[in-house]
């Protein structure tokens, strides 16, 4: 590989950010493109005090789901890779690890710095802070039907770049693996923390499990998210198709069925960083109102101490309203 193809590579990359700057809610449900995420578990370790004065019971349940960031999951494999060198389960193993399923945790997942490593420090922040893959629903424009909630629920919603750029992605990601120029390997490292793709895809429930492997790279322990065994006996539905779905042309998963399921690996999406969008349910609306979720600034290391954060995440109502009919947005 050449240090001609790393600035081809840097510069496709600029032009999918430049797209995804313009890019809308409404059109990537159109297109097929547009996932979902409900987040309903709440952290109850944090004392919300700054955050909720009014001690409002729902915020303070919503302030726990943006807060589940430090939850202990608990592993009960490994992964082996199979004759089509597809992570599927494997062995036993019982440990945990920690997975920032919060909102917040989402946030997280757009900072490029937690997922750049270099020589010197070859495992990035991912496995550190929890920052792994998660499932979602990819929205069927003709139909879809989402689980209900009696309760309000956090809402995530996060257009895919469009399948042919996936497809390009995965094919020079297989390419820098195989070592060459230094230059296109790191080119393709700093799109890998900037690039939203999908995983594994399947029009059925996959029984995703979490496992724990021992990283070639590092040596250490890292975490893959792969295939379980419910469903994988149907046609179409082997770990091997569920991954060759995502890679190839993840809108294949979009059929009759309202269900299915789709595993992220969220990362920034273009310039403005204008997406994910944040919503907060009403069992009582089909609509979702709109938030945004800021993390505290980080403790500023001083000559005689360190000046602590100034609380927790937190999240505001911005006044628009998103449809669940086209999920277009209007003011509230």
């Amino acid at each position: 590989m050449s240090e001609d193809a790393s600035r081809r590579i840097t510069y496709w990359h600029q032009q999918i950010k430049v797209w995804q700057d313009l890019d809308s809610l409404e059109d990537a449900f159109a297109d097929g493109r547009l996932t979902f995420r409900q987040m309903s578990h709440p952290e109850k370790k944090y004392n919300y005090a700054k955050e909720n004065p009014t001690k409002d019971p729902a915020r303070e349940k919503m302030l726990g789901i943006i807060n589940n960031d430090s939850h202990q999951k608990p592993i009960t494999n490994t992964a082996v890779r199979n004759e089509d060198n597809v992570w599927v389960l494997g062995g036993g193993r019982r440990t945990q690890v920690r997975l920032d399923a919060g909102g917040a945790g989402i946030v997280r997942r757009m900072d490029p710095t937690n997922f750049l490593r270099t020589a010197e420090a070859p495992q990035s922040s991912k496995f550190r802070l929890g920052l792994h893959a998660l499932s979602a629903s990819l929205l069927n424009p003709a139909k879809y039907v989402l689980k209900k909630y009696v309760e309000s629920v956090l809402i995530v919603l996060m257009p895919l770049p469009f399948p042919e750029d996936v497809r390009l992605f995965y094919q020079l990601r297989d390419l820098s693996k195989g070592g060459g120029c230094p230059s296109f390997q790191n080119a393709v490292v700093v799109m890998a923390s900037e690039f939203t793709r999908p995983q594994l895809a399947s029009s059925l429930d996959m029984g995703t499990q979490y496992v724990v492997v021992t990283s070639a790279r590092t040596g250490k322990d890292s975490v893959k998210y792969v295939r379980g065994t419910k469903n994988n006996t149907v046609e179409g539905q082997s770990p091997t198709e569920c991954r060759n779905h995502a890679r190839d042309n993840y809108r294949a998963i979009l059929g009759d069925d309202a269900a299915n399921e789709i595993t992220i690996a969220y990362r920034r999406c273009g310039n403005r960083s204008q997406f994910p969008v944040f919503a907060v349910s009403d069992p009582a609306s089909t609509d979702y109102a709109e938030v945004a979720i800021t993390l505290p600034q980080q403790p500023v290391q001083r000559k005689y101490g360190t000046t602590p954060s100034p609380g927790n995440p937190n999240y505001a109502a911005t006044g628009f309203i998103i449809s669940g009919t086209d999920f277009s947005k209007r003011r509230g």
